[in-house]
Protein backbone atom coordinates (compact mmCIF):
# COMPACT_ATOMS: atom_id res chain seq x y z
CA UNK A 1 0.00 0.00 0.00
CA UNK A 2 2.76 2.53 0.64
CA UNK A 3 4.62 2.04 -2.70
CA UNK A 4 1.17 2.84 -4.52
CA UNK A 5 1.06 5.85 -2.58
CA UNK A 6 4.73 6.57 -3.15
CA UNK A 7 3.78 6.37 -6.81
CA UNK A 8 0.46 8.01 -6.87
CA UNK A 9 2.33 11.04 -4.72
CA UNK A 10 5.55 10.43 -7.27
CA UNK A 11 3.41 10.72 -10.24
CA UNK A 12 1.20 13.94 -9.05
CA UNK A 13 4.21 15.70 -8.32
CA UNK A 14 5.79 15.08 -11.54
CA UNK A 15 2.40 16.44 -13.53
CA UNK A 16 2.23 19.26 -10.69
CA UNK A 17 5.85 20.04 -11.73
CA UNK A 18 4.88 20.06 -15.11
CA UNK A 19 2.09 22.25 -15.05
CA UNK A 20 3.84 24.79 -13.08
CA UNK A 21 6.77 24.67 -15.74
CA UNK A 22 3.64 25.42 -18.25
CA UNK A 23 1.95 28.21 -16.28
CA UNK A 24 6.19 30.19 -15.40
CA UNK A 25 7.20 29.08 -19.17
CA UNK A 26 5.83 32.66 -20.92
CA UNK A 27 7.54 34.69 -17.99
CA UNK A 28 10.66 32.78 -18.46
CA UNK A 29 10.24 33.56 -22.24
CA UNK A 30 9.85 37.30 -22.15
CA UNK A 31 12.56 36.85 -19.54
CA UNK A 32 15.02 35.87 -21.90
CA UNK A 33 14.58 37.21 -24.67
CA UNK A 34 14.04 41.00 -23.15
CA UNK A 35 16.57 41.17 -20.05
CA UNK A 36 19.16 37.88 -20.74
CA UNK A 37 19.70 38.21 -24.36
CA UNK A 38 20.54 41.78 -24.47
CA UNK A 39 22.31 41.63 -21.62
CA UNK A 40 24.49 39.32 -22.91
CA UNK A 41 24.77 40.64 -26.52
CA UNK A 42 25.58 43.85 -24.78
CA UNK A 43 28.89 42.14 -23.06
CA UNK A 44 29.54 41.09 -26.51
CA UNK A 45 28.88 43.93 -28.24
CA UNK A 46 31.32 45.83 -25.81
CA UNK A 47 34.35 43.87 -26.57
CA UNK A 48 33.70 45.28 -30.26
CA UNK A 49 34.65 48.23 -31.92
CA UNK A 50 30.97 47.63 -33.72
CA UNK A 51 29.95 51.17 -36.22
CA UNK A 52 26.67 51.27 -36.91
CA UNK A 53 27.81 50.72 -41.07
CA UNK A 54 30.83 48.55 -41.67
CA UNK A 55 32.66 46.04 -40.46
CA UNK A 56 33.29 45.27 -36.45
CA UNK A 57 36.58 44.79 -35.28
CA UNK A 58 37.84 43.36 -31.72
CA UNK A 59 38.90 45.73 -29.18
CA UNK A 60 39.74 43.44 -26.39
CA UNK A 61 39.50 45.52 -23.19
CA UNK A 62 40.50 48.10 -25.14
CA UNK A 63 37.03 49.85 -24.96
CA UNK A 64 36.53 49.15 -21.24
CA UNK A 65 40.08 50.84 -21.02
CA UNK A 66 39.15 53.85 -22.68
CA UNK A 67 36.10 54.32 -20.70
CA UNK A 68 37.81 54.28 -17.15
CA UNK A 69 41.01 56.58 -18.40
CA UNK A 70 39.86 59.10 -21.04
CA UNK A 71 35.76 59.46 -20.91
CA UNK A 72 34.71 62.96 -18.53
CA UNK A 73 31.07 61.65 -18.79
CA UNK A 74 31.62 58.59 -17.23
CA UNK A 75 32.71 59.16 -13.12
CA UNK A 76 30.43 61.54 -13.11
CA UNK A 77 27.75 59.12 -14.55
CA UNK A 78 28.66 56.72 -12.12
CA UNK A 79 28.55 59.23 -8.82
CA UNK A 80 24.94 60.35 -10.28
CA UNK A 81 24.38 56.49 -10.09
CA UNK A 82 25.45 55.90 -6.97
CA UNK A 83 24.01 58.63 -4.76
CA UNK A 84 20.65 57.89 -6.47
CA UNK A 85 20.90 54.21 -5.11
CA UNK A 86 22.40 54.34 -2.43
CA UNK A 87 20.41 57.65 -1.04
CA UNK A 88 17.16 58.24 -3.35
CA UNK A 89 15.81 54.47 -3.44
CA UNK A 90 16.22 53.72 0.24
CA UNK A 91 14.32 57.35 1.28
CA UNK A 92 11.97 56.49 -0.98
CA UNK A 93 11.26 53.31 0.54
CA UNK A 94 11.66 54.50 4.03
CA UNK A 95 9.09 57.23 3.34
CA UNK A 96 6.49 54.92 1.19
CA UNK A 97 6.76 52.40 4.54
CA UNK A 98 6.10 55.48 7.37
CA UNK A 99 3.06 56.83 4.54
CA UNK A 100 1.81 53.16 4.54
CA UNK A 101 2.13 52.27 8.09
CA UNK A 102 0.41 56.02 9.24
CA UNK A 103 -2.43 55.63 6.92
CA UNK A 104 -3.19 52.14 8.11
CA UNK A 105 -4.83 52.66 11.27
CA UNK A 106 -8.13 54.30 12.00
CA UNK A 107 -6.93 57.72 12.33
CA UNK A 108 -8.73 61.48 12.10
CA UNK A 109 -8.49 62.33 8.38
CA UNK A 110 -7.33 59.64 6.86
CA UNK A 111 -9.72 59.53 3.86
CA UNK A 112 -8.33 63.17 3.16
CA UNK A 113 -4.86 61.80 3.45
CA UNK A 114 -5.11 58.58 1.00
CA UNK A 115 -7.43 61.49 -1.70
CA UNK A 116 -4.02 63.90 -1.10
CA UNK A 117 -1.91 60.42 -1.76
CA UNK A 118 -3.47 59.38 -4.70
CA UNK A 119 -4.14 62.34 -6.84
CA UNK A 120 -1.26 62.38 -8.36
CA UNK A 121 -1.60 59.01 -9.48
CA UNK A 122 -5.70 59.60 -10.33
CA UNK A 123 -5.87 62.84 -12.23
CA UNK A 124 -3.19 61.55 -14.90
CA UNK A 125 -5.16 58.73 -15.60
CA UNK A 126 -8.55 60.61 -15.49
CA UNK A 127 -7.28 63.34 -17.56
CA UNK A 128 -6.27 60.88 -20.44
CA UNK A 129 -9.14 58.81 -20.23
CA UNK A 130 -10.82 62.28 -20.48
CA UNK A 131 -8.95 62.99 -23.67
CA UNK A 132 -9.37 59.50 -25.08
CA UNK A 133 -13.34 59.62 -24.74
CA UNK A 134 -13.27 63.75 -26.74
CA UNK A 135 -11.26 62.20 -29.38
CA UNK A 136 -12.63 59.39 -30.26
CA UNK A 137 -16.38 60.95 -30.01
CA UNK A 138 -14.92 63.79 -32.11
CA UNK A 139 -13.63 61.75 -34.64
CA UNK A 140 -16.78 59.53 -34.77
CA UNK A 141 -18.46 62.56 -35.08
CA UNK A 142 -16.19 63.82 -37.42
CA UNK A 143 -16.62 60.67 -39.54
CA UNK A 144 -20.36 60.46 -39.50
CA UNK A 145 -20.63 64.30 -41.25
CA UNK A 146 -18.61 63.35 -44.07
CA UNK A 147 -19.81 60.20 -44.47
CA UNK A 148 -23.38 62.01 -44.20
CA UNK A 149 -24.92 59.63 -41.76
CA UNK A 150 -28.16 62.30 -40.83
CA UNK A 151 -28.96 61.97 -37.32
CA UNK A 152 -25.21 61.64 -36.10
CA UNK A 153 -24.70 64.76 -38.45
CA UNK A 154 -27.50 66.77 -37.01
CA UNK A 155 -26.17 66.20 -33.70
CA UNK A 156 -22.57 67.06 -34.79
CA UNK A 157 -24.26 70.29 -36.59
CA UNK A 158 -25.91 71.50 -33.30
CA UNK A 159 -23.39 70.81 -30.83
CA UNK A 160 -21.09 72.41 -33.38
CA UNK A 161 -23.37 75.50 -33.19
CA UNK A 162 -23.57 75.85 -36.74
CA UNK A 163 -27.24 74.97 -36.47
CA UNK A 164 -29.37 77.02 -34.14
Amino acid sequence: MTTTTTTRRGSLARAEARQALGFASPALVGLALFTIVPVGLSIVMSVYDWPTFGDRTFNGVENYAKLFTSSPDFWPALRNSAVYTLLYVPLSIALSLALAIGLGPRIRGRGALRVLFFIPVVVPMSAEFGLVVVSIAAGFAAFAYYTGQRSVRRQYEVSAGSVG
